[in-house]
């Protein structure tokens, strides 16, 4: 025997008594959820609020960035992979122009990373050992940013003179 059993529920409004049926699942009647929906309003000061902490939580910007940060902690090794990658494929920047193409595999970068013990460096920087060439494995390396600034070509600043005064190029 099949038999249906029928819940007894409390009102949420008045604290009667009621049987949940498929539209009563919370009020003994529209009344009660009216007058508890009225009772209860929110005022337009506390929607906004609520709007504008939803919208900061589920944001596309922020959980992007959320995104990104649990993966930073994960593989700190990505943050190198994905701007060397930026860098070579994106048609305005002087990689892309120069034609340097970036041949590296996550798992590659992962072998630097490990190989040149990027961890206990200060802000590591993935750099090419010959600057006119890709981004292969025998190419680069991990080392700190400060010596890869350094290591820079700045071939626009070889033509143009210092001022001894404040220090900048005229």
């Amino acid at each position: 025997m099949n038999t249906l059993q029928i819940r007894k529920l409390k009102c949420k409004n008045c604290g009667c008594m009621f049987e949940e049926t498929e539209t009563k699942k919370i009020f003994c009647s529209v009344t009660c959820y009216n007058y508890f929906r009225h009772k209860n309003k929110m005022t337009k000061k506390d929607k906004r609020k609520y709007r504008d902490k939803w919208y900061i939580d589920n944001s596309g910007v922020e959980r992007d960035r959320r995104r990104y940060r649990a993966m930073k902690r994960e593989k700190p090794y990505i943050v190198s992979y994905l701007g060397a990658k930026r860098r070579c494929s994106n048609k305005t920047t002087i990689y892309y122009r120069k034609g340097i193409k970036f041949l590296l595999s996550e798992e590659d970068v992962k072998y630097l990373w490990e190989r040149d013990n990027a961890e206990n460096m200060d802000k590591p920087s993935i750099d090419r050992v010959d600057n006119e060439g890709d981004y292969v494995l025998h190419n680069c390396r991990f080392i700190p940013i400060m010596e890869n600034i350094k290591r820079r070509d700045n071939g626009y600043l070889k033509n143009k003179k210092k001022d001894p005064v404040n220090g900048r190029f005229i």
